[in-house]
């Protein structure tokens, strides 16, 4: 069957980032798996908790943002892993605007390089995707891997210093969930 021909063959790629911090403090910001928004919002726009249990695997995220040309962009992505002492989550989407996001993996990783700066290794894998090419499919990966590590330095060599507060997005009545459904299209 043509899905087990798929799977055999798997994207991956990984993209790297210094960030001028050290790794506690950018773990403690990176790592709230709700959390986006308090480093990237050029992109999204909501961040919440849709179903689980918080920072625990098996819990899912729903993310929305700006539009693309005529689809909102939105996804709901499922954490697999949190691994503090390493630094280190994974999580999948099952749900995207753009179908060939579905089913892929993420791995956000943290490395400690040393005079307060901080590796960002962030990786993906995907079964590969009929009709689009391994190439193009790793630039819609790493621009928005390059946006959210963007916003994050820039945080970091604006806000840091000056200890401006986050939005708790947890708290803000604003961050009610309304998942597009296909039926109401």
């Amino acid at each position: 069957s043509s899905s087990m021909a798929a799977h055999a063959t798997a994207w991956q790629a990984c993209a790297e980032y210094a960030i001028a911090a050290p790794i506690d403090k950018v773990w403690e910001v990176t790592s709230d798996f709700i959390g986006l928004l308090k480093w990237s919002s050029s992109l999204i726009s909501k961040c919440c908790l849709l179903d689980g249990e918080l920072q625990t695997p098996g819990c899912v995220r729903y993310l929305e943002g700006q539009s693309v040309g005529e689809r909102v962009f939105y996804a709901t992505e499922r954490l697999l892993e949190m691994d503090p002492v390493n630094y280190r989550y994974k999580y999948c989407v099952d749900t995207c605007f753009d179908p060939n996001f579905v089913g892929y993996v993420s791995t956000f990783q943290l490395r400690d390089a040393g005079n307060e700066t901080t590796i960002i290794a962030w990786s993906y894998e995907v079964a590969a995707i009929p009709g689009v090419s391994e190439e193009e499919f790793k630039d819609s990966a790493f621009g928005l891997f390059n946006v959210c590590t963007t916003d994050l330095k820039n945080l970091f060599t604006q806000n840091w210093q000056n200890g401006s507060d986050c939005v708790d997005y947890r708290t803000d009545p604003k961050q009610q969930v309304h998942v597009p459904s296909a039926a109401a299209a």
